[in-house]
């Protein structure tokens, strides 16, 4: 492990976090849907504290906080560029443009953030001592919050676009679930060659099948906007795809779901309970093996 590269890491990862404050802090004021601003809010006192666990990182290593790095400077000019747009675009005088700005300025920051915090699990996985404990003890603080960050943010990007372009929008858009299991559970092998384990339904307090509908819809990034179209708004999926409505890159996807979608747009949310699992075994009209 290069130490002083390591350093260089951290140094950025202190500089995105000071400056992802002054980005949310503009971003609430080109703010126009309540949904978001309250969102960031949330996302501006979560990033806030990110700050103090990089700066509690630093105090255990013995560096300087203050000192300055050309990595650093790169990052603080980035981030003031990001300011300076967004208020660029609110002096424009157009909210609902503003709005889509701050957004995707958003993103760009926490694009970079995401990447400092990858970078640092990597750091911790593969390095041993103190050093390793502390860093790791810092990603599990925030690694959930950094993912929402981004992901969300990213879907509120994308369905502010399609709503100015007078297209079907989820907004707000649906949060992502996240599959993953904590790092000091053991990995479980597959079932059969497929990407969810037992333990991983269970979670959800359903079967293999239904997390596998729970995961199949999350990388639907416009369920609504699918349902929609499906139940009420179109007759046809082949509609909603040449009109646009689902991205080509969802088609693999929907040979699988075109079978298990009349059962779940019926459904005003996907309930894993033991009684809902059942019900769509029995609307699909397969078969279920005994264990």
């Amino acid at each position: 492990m290069k130490k002083e590269q390591l350093n260089q890491l951290l140094y950025e990862a202190l500089e995105t976090e000071l400056g992802g404050v002054e980005v949310y802090k503009t971003a609430l004021r080109c703010a126009v849907n309540e949904d978001l601003k309250k969102e960031w809010e949330e996302y501006l006192e979560q990033t806030e504290n990110h700050v103090q666990v990089v700066r509690g990182v630093f105090e255990k290593l013995k560096l300087d906080p203050e000192k300055e790095t050309p990595g650093r400077k790169v990052v603080r000019h980035i981030g003031q560029s990001l300011v300076k747009a967004m208020e660029m675009a609110l002096g424009a005088g157009n909210p609902e443009a503003a709005q889509m700005v701050a957004a995707e300025c958003v993103v760009e920051a926490e694009t970079k953030d995401h990447l400092n915090w990858e970078l640092l699990a990597l750091v911790a996985e593969k390095t041993k001592g103190p050093e390793s404990k502390i860093i790791q003890d810092a990603v599990d603080e925030v690694e959930e919050e950094e993912d929402e960050h981004l992901y969300h943010t990213t879907g509120w990007a994308r369905e502010l676009w399609v709503d100015s372009l007078g297209l079907p929008a989820a907004l707000p858009p649906l949060k992502r679930r996240r599959m993953s299991k904590p790092r000091s559970e053991p990995p479980e092998p597959s079932r059969s060659g497929t990407r969810w384990s037992a333990k991983a339904s269970r979670g959800l307090g359903g079967t293999p099948c239904q997390v596998l509908f729970v995961d199949a819809f999350d990388r639907l990034d416009s369920l609504r906007s699918l349902q929609a179209h499906v139940s009420r708004e179109r007759p046809t999926v082949s509609h909603a795809m040449s009109n646009g409505a689902i991205a080509p890159n969802y088609w693999p996807w929907l040979k699988f779901l075109l079978p298990a979608v009349k059962i779940l747009s019926r459904l005003k949310r996907i309930d894993p309970s033991a009684e809902n699992s059942e019900a769509i075994w029995r609307e699909s009209g397969r078969p279920r093996r005994n264990r």
